[in-house]
């Protein structure tokens, strides 16, 4: 077993819980982290040796993780996680790697780092107790008789004849993180930059807890307000990505009016889903193209608003003007089916093919000795196919539709309007083909 403990003396954070956020990194090393208020952390890191590939290469993975975050840095490593605390206390870059080496490294270290000493440092220094060693050596009974068995259970702790449980540092359930500045904040580059670093914590947060999250909520405290802005963020399939994360918030905040300036932030996730393992594919597939596409949507909606960006979709009516719906980009298409009065619409071949382009409302068709004319007459093609529906919504439909050409050899939808009682009710176009 082996411990690494990181000291961060005269650390402070903006963050509301700064050990935590520091913990939220440690996860990258090892599964085991355990606290060390007010400015450690222990990680018991004997497992991640071989990954790391060595000691120096694992402290080094460590010193650019933690220093700029932290700041001033002391880091030691010892079998047993009192001990390796003990060194990170007097020297940064001390440890030993062998239970038998314990005793050796900690003799020199001043006796007044020990927790349990501090209330005896006077009568320390007045007998000339000074070293660890010392204390290490005097009769028990009459060190623990003197100044507690708390000193002998620190002792043992470090030495590990004793067992040292602790506690294993967990992510809460519920991610929540604030930052307060330490002035006011105006400009959207500084409240993206800020909000990246809540999110990159959001992103280890999700990997720690084996989730991906939906969306996220973005909270902007304002000076002399007790009203925040509000910014929700969602995700078109779920993700642990910080990069994307990133991406739609700041899409967001470039069109966020904001009615003062930011004196704090506050980052929440509570729509979570289970985090699915994607095994790597050689050629692209339909799932990750589809993925692809879903990303370009909720950038556009981001950026253009959640009624900037819409879907059609196909809806089970033959008048072609209810033949389809729109919906959010986002949102599964409501599931539709026409009815009649003696029940649902069955689905029937179409004979004719039909366009794409559909007018906005169909277009009068001037008529010439019978035929219809559009800059001249018009020669039909194909049909009729007739529709004859709507009567149970009060949209009646009684149409012949034909498909003609002009004299430019432009290819048009066009039907005759049958009204009840008149045999031929005019020509209009409802489509164009390309």
């Amino acid at each position: 077993m082996l411990w690494h403990a990181l000291r961060f003396p005269g650390f402070t954070s903006d963050e509301s819980d700064p050990l935590d956020a520091l913990a939220l990194e440690a996860l990258r090393f090892t599964s085991r982290v355990s606290l060390q208020p007010p400015h450690g952390l222990l990680l018991e890191t004997g497992a991640s040796l071989a990954y790391f590939g060595g000691a120096e290469r694992l402290l080094s993975e460590l010193r650019s993780v933690f220093a700029a975050p932290a700041g001033e840095l002391s880091i030691a490593w010892a079998p047993t996680p009192a001990a390796a605390w003990l060194l990170a206390s007097w020297r940064d870059g001390s440890g030993c790697f062998e239970p038998v080496e314990i005793t050796a490294h900690l003799a020199p270290l001043p006796g007044r780092i020990l927790e349990s000493a501090q209330p005896h440092l006077d009568t320390f220094e007045a007998i000339g107790l000074r070293r660890i060693g010392q204390l290490v050596s005097m009769p028990r009974a009459g060190l623990a008789r003197r100044f507690g068995e708390a000193l002998l259970d620190e002792l043992d702790r470090a030495l590990g004849t004793k067992p040292d449980l602790r506690k294993d540092w967990a992510p809460a359930a519920r991610f929540e993180r604030r930052i307060e500045f330490p002035g006011l904040v105006e400009s959207v580059e500084s409240l993206t930059e800020a909000a990246s670093r809540l999110l990159a914590q959001l992103a280890l947060w999700l990997e720690a807890r084996r989730k991906q999250a939906c969306g996220f909520t973005l909270l902007l405290e304002h000076e002399d307000s007790d009203a925040s802005t509000v910014i929700e963020v969602g995700l078109a399939n779920p993700s642990a990505r910080s990069e994307r994360f990133r991406m739609l918030l700041r899409e967001r905040l470039a069109v966020a009016r904001l009615p003062a300036a930011t004196h704090a932030i506050r980052l929440r996730c509570e729509h979570l889903t289970d985090a699915v393992t994607l095994s790597g594919d050689l050629f692209p597939d339909p799932a990750s193209q589809e993925t692809s596409l879903l990303e370009l949507v909720e950038k556009l909606q981001a950026r253009l608003g959640t009624q900037g960006v819409i879907r059609l979709h196909r809806h089970a009516d033959h008048r072609p003007e209810q033949a389809w719906q729109a919906s959010e980009a986002l949102s599964p298409p409501a599931r539709t089916h026409a009815t009649t009065a003696a029940g649902p619409v069955q689905q029937e071949r179409v004979t004719l093919p039909r366009p794409l382009w559909l007018l906005d409302s169909p277009v009068v068709l001037v008529e010439r000795l019978g035929r219809p004319c559009r800059e001249g007459p018009l020669v039909l093609l194909a049909g009729p196919e007739r529709i004859e529906c709507g009567w149970w919504d009060g949209k009646p439909v009684l149409r012949d539709y034909f498909i003609a050409e002009d004299t430019d050899h432009r290819m048009y939808w066009i039907y005759r309007e049958r009204a009840a009682g008149k045999p031929d009710a005019g020509w209009f176009m409802q489509g164009r083909f390309g």
